[in-house]
């Protein structure tokens, strides 16, 4: 009967195509939500067709002021347009609406697919803060599998930003949901994704035997006639292994095989990872044209994604080192600039592994070695003096920030180890506190606010995001304007100022006793510590500490 009255509507629809789409979209929202919903995924390829439906949807979900199918009708909007970016802020929508709904789907996943749209676009941060709050408003009735694709995007995000051994703690637990939910006798894209992600962490942690195991798991499961792009992505794997085996004639043949089919899926990531590769087998095979070439193709990608791994940076260090062998000047001054830009993207993008980056990279060396290039060039290219000029004044500026990063981080670990040792802020210098009270308010007043703000000192009671003068001074049952002079004469400074160093010195002491804290990004600890921004925190930790949280943190974490 359903499915006869579906067909029905459908036919009249078509039929009756001279009435407005609003009397259409009128007629359908009588309909329960779930026909609605299945009239919608059958016309899901036809945009024009499904929008109706999805207006119809969320004309009956205002219309019944129902939060859960409003949130679904504006997810299904998304689905409809194709994720087209220009509908990207209804995932906040979806979110403002379905905040204050308990054990559902919502908003667990806006906050989801918010983080995989981030990852894809390598804004890690971003993608971090919208994992981690997916996790924690994981209610619903697909709570275990929304668990299983948070962290496999964690793990993915781990893994990409070199927290290898974290990465592979959270794809063995993905592996084992994968493995219990029977996912490889379906023949499931997400069995293979964590396979191949299991046993590409193997092999970034060196473990080689592990990381076959797993690899041949895969290309045995897909063989090559499979049109999946799966066996693919393993037959690059297995040639990279191959070569850590220092296999390099099977390992250039399977990487070479492999890429022409992994370019097809525009995977820029992976197809940057099959260059090195393949310009690495060349190298020991003693092909140094065909090797360099793959180097610069990696240099190829990052100049149209702005997005390279850590992983990667050894390309530019080969071809600097090549044109060095040949004695081109220019090509070594070339490069070079292009390494440290490449330097600086990963500082920013992937500031977990700052220190082993700069060590890989060795800075002063890198300084020292442009410093020679140009004076080289000073001999060479007297009579080009105009050209020289300008590469001379843009390798200054060059010279002089990457120089100033450099004292920067020297500076900021000397101003760890010194906070470090102490449980308070560097004492700053502050005026001489007048003996003489405010004269307008009586004495009695000042002891007994005096004595309220210490209780609120330690009760940690500014946390509260919510708080401002006058609702503090409501609680205190005094008025603002006594409330705040009392802060400015004895505490120094204005109330804006004191609730945030309150805070900042609150927050510095949770992240040095606990690590858990250590592990939220610095928008949830901002939150956490009542700033309503990652921006104020992290300037006024500055302020008061000398350094940023994120360099805190992970000072904290490397003493661990």
């Amino acid at each position: 009967m359903t499915k006869s009255r579906n067909i029905f509507i459908v036919l009249f629809l078509i039929s009756t195509s001279f009435f407005s789409q609003e009397r259409s979209v009128d007629s359908l929202s009588r309909l329960e939500f779930q026909e609605i919903q299945e009239l919608f995924l059958k016309s899901v390829d036809d945009s024009l067709v499904s929008n109706i439906y999805v207006q119809a949807y969320l004309n009956k979900a205002k219309k019944e002021k129902d939060s859960l199918e409003i949130a679904k009708g504006y997810f299904l909007k998304i689905i409809s347009n194709g994720e087209d970016e220009k509908f990207f802020h209804l995932y906040d929508t979806i979110i403002e609406v379905s905040k204050n709904l308990k054990n559902q789907n919502f908003p667990a996943t806006a906050y989801f697919d918010k983080g995989v749209y981030y990852h894809r676009k390598y804004l890690y941060k971003n993608a971090l803060d919208n994992y981690i709050k997916a996790a924690y408003y994981n209610h619903g009735s697909r709570k275990e599998h929304l668990e299983f694709l948070i962290n496999q995007s964690l793990g993915r995000l781990k893994s990409t930003i070199n927290k290898n051994q974290e990465a592979l703690t959270i794809t063995k637990k993905c592996y084992k949901y994968v493995v219990e939910k029977n996912y490889r006798d379906e023949n499931s894209p997400l069995y293979y994704n964590v396979l191949f992600s299991l046993a590409d962490t193997y092999r970034k942690m060196n473990y080689l035997d592990s990381a076959r195991v797993y690899t041949r798991l895969g290309l045995l499961d897909k063989n090559e006639s499979d049109t999946s792009i799966n066996y693919y992505h393993f037959l690059l794997l297995d040639g990279i292994l191959r070569l850590q085996n220092k296999e390099y004639i099977e390992a250039e043949a399977n990487i070479a095989r492999a890429l022409p089919y992994i370019e097809k899926i525009q995977d820029q990531t992976t197809i940057a990872s099959g260059y090195f590769y393949l310009g690495k087998a060349y190298s020991y095979l003693n092909n140094e044209e065909k090797s360099i070439l793959n180097y610069k193709k990696v240099d190829s990608i990052f100049q149209k994604t702005n997005n390279i791994s850590p992983e990667y940076t050894n390309a530019y260090q080969q071809i600097i080192k090549h044109y060095k062998k040949e004695g081109n000047i220019e090509e070594q001054l070339n490069y070079t600039i292009k390494l440290i830009r490449v330097d600086s993207v990963i500082d920013n993008r992937y500031k977990y592994v700052n220190q082993e980056i700069t060590n890989k990279l060795d800075i002063p060396s890198l300084i020292n070695s442009k410093e020679q290039l140009i004076e080289q060039l000073q001999i060479d290219k007297k009579q080009s003096s105009t050209a020289t000029f300008v590469l001379l004044f843009i390798l200054s500026g060059i010279i002089g920030i990457t120089a100033y990063q450099y004292k920067k981080k020297t500076f900021y670990k000397k101003r760890f180890e010194e906070l470090i040792k102490t449980d308070k802020p560097k004492e700053r210098v502050k005026p001489t506190i007048s003996e003489t009270s405010p004269p307008d308010i009586p004495k009695e007043i000042i002891d007994e606010l005096l004595m309220k703000l210490s209780k609120f000192e330690e009760t940690h009671s500014f946390i509260d995001s919510k708080i401002t003068l006058n609702s503090l001074a409501v609680k205190m049952n005094t008025n603002s304007n006594y409330l705040s002079k009392v802060i400015n004469h004895f505490k120094q400074k204005s109330f804006a100022t004191y609730i945030k160093e309150l805070r900042v010195e609150y927050a510095f002491m949770k992240l040095k006793s606990e690590d858990k804290l250590r592990r939220f990004t610095i928008k949830a600890i901002a939150e956490e510590c009542g700033f309503k921004s990652a921006e104020s925190f992290s300037k006024t930790f500055y302020k008061v500490y000398g350094i940023y949280p994120s360099y805190f943190i992970k000072k904290l974490d490397d003493l661990a």
